[in-house]
């Protein structure tokens, strides 16, 4: 049901494009050989590779590339590019189960081509809840001021310290798709533009923009999203992912771009030679499905609501009962916290003691599978802790495993263990008083969100 709404708003919003400006085809580029890269930490300055699949929870994912082939737009080094798109609130009646009214971002995904050489790319990238308006006809809203007015600005010159992979060779386009972790506590992007839904995309969109400073390149983003590949909304929040990559809801078949100094940013870097404008205006590719969709690689991951986070931890499934007729209890005391060095405590009880034993858990998901004579409660690929004894002396049912998971997160061991990371956990020790093979005991199993 969402997934056929999103496509139904998205694909009526393209019709709409006809009324835009068509931008000149040679201002398209190829985009060959997209190279993705890992992680790079805005606040430690390293690379993290390779990349995770999810570092938290997608609320916009708008990475398909188009089916008729991948592009760039080059712009020139006068030109800023907005593009927008639309997180859903708990207002919209069709919100997905784990929509919230707004979102720290703690990561965004971005692709791009240059001939700028490796460590003189210098692109800068802003986000803006909600400028108020879009393109009616060819007329943008007011260009917002960069950064003055932005939710979020990020200067990723070289310069300013952020190395981005650019070209290996002088004068080749070389294409890249780099995610940036946005350093603690985030920044925070409301929901539907202003945290309401009102069912009017000028009210209801994001905005971000993508500007460089490369005189004379062929630098700029490139295109993504399909409507024909994912449906409008699909890999955002609790959604699927059926085709492997997302359609961002709100990513309409349009873009504006404006000049610097143009009532934009302050300082008018030239007269824009060869430049897409002389001023501002919108755009679109020649009207979609013929030519592409005329939006760019965004995909963006949140750490929850920007009030605060809990966890959400509780315990589910079921557990095994042993050979000594004990049922393991699982149990958990605290928040889990990407950042924190300890705090969150789970504990095993009632199992055989003096036995060997291991937590495992999944970032995938919960599931009910039978699993040695008792129950599998989390979803393959599974992840262990290292072996522990259960202890306990001499009781039947004396036996325990601890460990704080917030020590296991900061030790480094699993790099997708991340605030906005949904992990389901469940504990496995041997039972010597049952036969082989199914001589282990299982405990039930806790599910719970990684907070910031």
């Amino acid at each position: 049901m969402h997934r056929a709404l999103f496509a139904a708003t998205s694909l009526a919003l393209c019709a709409a494009a006809a009324a835009q400006e068509q931008l000149d085809p040679s201002k398209l580029r190829p985009a060959t050989a997209i190279q993705r890269h890992g992680v790079y930490d805005l606040a430690s300055g390293t690379w993290q590779a390779p990349a995770p699949e999810s570092s938290g929870l997608v609320v916009f994912d708008n990475t398909c590339l188009p089916a008729i082939g991948s592009f760039f737009i080059q712009l020139q080094d006068c030109e800023d590019l907005y593009d927008e798109g639309r997180i859903p609130s708990t207002g919209d009646p069709m919100a997905p189960s784990k929509a919230t009214d707004d979102n720290r971002i703690r990561l965004f995904e971005l692709s791009y081509c240059t001939d700028a050489p490796t460590g003189t790319v210098d692109v800068k990238i802003a986000f803006w809840d909600n400028l108020g308006g879009g393109c009616v006809g060819t007329i943008p809203p007011t260009p917002p001021p960069i950064p003055s007015t932005a939710t979020a600005y990020f200067d990723l010159g070289a310069a300013a310290g952020y190395p981005l992979p650019g070209s290996s060779i002088p004068g080749r386009v070389e294409c890249h798709t780099v995610a940036l972790a946005v350093p603690a506590p985030g920044f925070c992007l409301k929901s539907d533009g202003d945290g309401i839904y009102d069912g009017d995309p000028d009210l209801d969109l994001f905005t971000w923009s993508f500007q460089h400073e490369n005189a004379g390149s062929q630098t700029g983003p490139i295109l993504a999203g399909d409507p024909m590949l994912s449906a409008p909304g699909s890999c955002t929040y609790d959604l699927p992912c059926g085709a492997g990559c997302g359609s961002g809801l709100g990513a309409e078949d349009r873009f504006w771009v404006n000049l610097d100094g143009d009532a934009a940013n302050g300082t008018n870097s030239g007269n824009c030679p060869n430049g897409l404008i002389a001023g501002t205006a919108c755009y679109f590719f020649g009207g979609y499905p013929a030519s592409p969709f005329a939006s760019f690689h965004m995909r963006l991951e949140s750490a929850g609501a920007c009030a605060g986070c809990t966890g959400n931890a509780s315990v589910y499934c079921t557990a095994k009962v042993n050979s000594a007729g004990c049922k393991p209890s699982i149990a958990f005391n605290g928040l889990p916290s990407g950042s924190a060095a300890s705090g969150f405590k789970i504990s095993v009880t009632n199992l055989i003691p003096n036995q060997p034993g291991i937590l495992f858990y999944s970032r995938s998901g919960a599931v009910s599978a039978p699993f040695f004579g008792g129950t599998l409660c989390v979803e393959r690929p599974l992840f262990r802790t290292p072996v522990m004894n259960t202890g306990g002396g001499g009781a039947a049912c004396g036996g325990t495993l601890a460990i704080d998971f917030n020590a296991l997160i900061a030790s480094g061991m699993d790099p997708g263990l991340v605030a906005g990371r949904d992990v389901w956990l469940q504990a496995w020790s041997m039972d010597p008083g049952f036969a082989p093979p199914n001589d282990v005991s299982l405990s039930d199993a806790v599910h719970f969100t990684i907070c910031p």
